[in-house]
């Protein structure tokens, strides 16, 4: 299963989707491709920021 977002965003927009992504990971559960997953307490969690040429690339990624 492979869902991903790319395209250009108001800054308002992507805060809204992270602020979803936030309330999903805090109610233990997480809908994507029509499919409900439930998160556990504890999971692995990597998050990078990488500064190339005058622009940011913020990387987050999480499994269990």
């Amino acid at each position: 299963m492979q869902n991903k977002i790319k395209k250009e965003m108001q800054r308002q927009e992507l805060a809204d989707y992270l602020e979803q992504l936030a309330t999903a990971l805090r109610t233990g559960s997480f809908e994507t491709g029509g499919h409900c997953w439930s998160i556990p307490d504890k999971l692995q969690a990597k998050i990078s920021h990488k500064e190339k040429k005058g622009r940011i690339d913020t990387k987050i990624k999480w499994r269990w």
